[in-house]
C-alpha cells in the first residue's frame, strides 16, 4: 500500500497527492497536523520505504511507475523541465510571489497548453499547489499576465488538483 503522510495545508504534500493521482496511483492520505510528531511533511511510505522531499517524491513516482509519464524522455526536455522547477521555486516563498507570476508567463508566451507542452508534467504538478494557496491569499495572477493567468484557469479546474485539494 503506498501511503502520503502531510499536514493538511502543506502545499508541498499536495504537490505529491497531484503527482499520483496524474498518474492514476492508489495512494492513502494520512493528513497530521499536530504539532508533536516527528514526521516531515510530505512522506512517501510504500511497501517498507520512505522518502522524503515532494521533488524527490513526484520524480520518483514517475520513474518508478512509467505509465502515464509526467517527465519527457529526452534529457534536454527534462534538463528544461528542472530548470523550469528551479526558476518557479520563487513560489515556495511566499513574499516571491510577483517573481514567481514573471517568471512563469513567458514560459507560457509560445502557447503551449501546459508548461510541459501538450500535456502536464512535473513541473505543472509542483507550481500548482502555490498558485492555488497564492489565489486562496488573495494573490492572484495578475491580469496582465495573459498566458499565465489563461493557463490557471485551466490549471485550477484539473481533476488531479481538485480531487487532492486539502480540506
Amino acid at each position: 500500500m503506498r501511503v502520503i503522510r502531510g499536514k493538511r495545508e502543506c502545499p508541498f504534500a499536495w504537490r505529491v497527492r497531484i503527482a499520483a493521482r496524474e498518474k492514476d496511483l492508489p495512494f492513502e492520505w494520512m493528513p497530521f497536523d499536530d504539532g508533536g510528531t516527528t514526521w516531515k511533511s510530505p512522506t512517501l511510505i510504500e511497501d517498507g520505504f520512505q522518502l522524503t522531499e515532494s521533488l524527490v517524491i513526484i520524480q520518483y513516482l514517475d520513474e518508478a511507475f512509467p505509465e502515464r509519464p509526467l517527465q519527457a524522455l529526452g534529457a534536454r526536455e527534462r534538463a528544461q523541465m528542472r530548470l523550469r522547477m528551479a526558476e518557479l521555486g520563487a513560489f515556495e516563498k511566499e513574499e516571491k510571489f510577483s517573481p514567481g507570476y514573471e517568471a512563469l508567463e513567458p514560459m507560457l508566451a509560445d502557447g503551449r497548453t501546459w508548461l510541459g507542452g501538450d500535456g502536464p508534467d512535473l513541473s505543472d504538478v509542483a507550481v500548482w499547489p502555490f498558485l492555488a494557496q497564492l489565489e486562496k491569499g488573495g494573490h492572484p495572477i495578475p491580469d496582465d499576465l495573459k498566458h499565465a493567468t489563461a493557463y490557471w484557469t485551466r490549471a485550477r479546474d484539473r481533476d488531479s488538483l481538485v480531487s487532492t485539494r486539502p480540506r
